[in-house]
């Protein structure tokens, strides 16, 4: 049975090609950061303020 060890390892191998070529334009690197950070953001305030 594969652990998560080996999700994490697939995600690594094919997810590594795409941040090399992303942190060669800095433009891109803000803007996912950005996006990452943003959904992350609206998650917490939804749950903090439109809980019912």
């Amino acid at each position: 049975m594969p652990g998560t060890s080996l999700g994490i390892f697939w995600i690594d191998m094919m997810l590594k090609p795409i941040f090399k070529g992303l942190l060669k334009s800095p433009e891109l690197a803000l803007l996912a950061v950005l996006a990452v950070y943003g959904c992350i953001a609206y998650r917490c305030l939804k749950s903090a303020y439109m809980d019912s």
